[in-house]
């Protein structure tokens, strides 16, 4: 059965976003530049991925970085036909399975729909980015993210997707005025089923906070 989602969207303004070799930054309403959520997280991982780099080979490890990226592009293109209620695009075989693997989570546990790929800011923290998904998810408002790995991944390897949901929950707020209660990361996996791993919101605001601050002093 094909489900029918309902949308109750908030309205987010379109930011103008520049990506260099450090990193992406956004341009807010009100004319400041602030870096990307992904960029500031970014060191968090940066020892491994360049011990990573350095045993496979930076050409190869680039090839891969490259192949993973339009990946995810697709999975999410067909994540968000979905939930618009459209039928989905053509795909790699891999990336309908990705899809096939995701999508009775979808069904199951997302309601109302608020947005969709959407920019936020937050003047709080100086810092933007754009969320894939704010809805309900078992009728609880939710910062929803779609991620794919190769291989399952164990809850302490994910630390860094928290804080990018915890972080698109405090700009929703700050910008709509709207509580997040949950974060969830949905993983659509290679070799094994999907993972599904819920969050309480708050959880993770003081250890964002920490790392957005590391970040921003070098």
């Amino acid at each position: 059965m094909v489900r029918t989602f309902t949308h109750e969207l908030l309205e987010f303004e379109e930011l103008d976003c520049d990506t260099q070799e450090d990193g992406r930054t956004y341009v807010t309403p009100n004319g400041n530049v602030y870096p990307s959520i992904t960029t500031c997280l970014n060191h968090l991982s940066a020892d491994i991925i360049a011990e990573w780099r350095d045993r496979i080979g930076h050409e190869e490890a680039d090839a891969i970085v490259f192949q993973a990226a339009n990946r995810g592009t697709a999975l999410h293109s067909c994540v968000e036909r979905y939930l618009n209620n459209k039928e989905i695009a053509a795909a790699t075989p891999l990336v309908r399975m990705n899809f096939n693997d995701i999508k009775p989570f979808i069904d199951k546990h997302i309601g109302i729909i608020y947005a969709l790929e959407a920019p936020l800011y937050c003047d709080e923290l100086g810092v933007a980015g754009r969320v894939d998904i704010i809805a309900e998810w078992d009728g609880e408002p939710a910062i929803i993210d779609i991620k794919t790995s190769g291989k399952p991944k164990r809850e302490e390897w994910c630390t860094g997707y928290f804080m990018q949901e915890e972080f698109y929950a405090m700009a929703v707020e700050e910008l709509k005025g709207f509580r997040i209660k949950k974060l969830v990361t949905v993983i659509a996996v290679d070799k094994g089923p999907a993972q599904i791993i819920v969050q309480d919101r708050g959880v993770w605001n003081t250890p964002m906070r920490e790392a957005i601050l590391m970040h921003k002093n070098g």
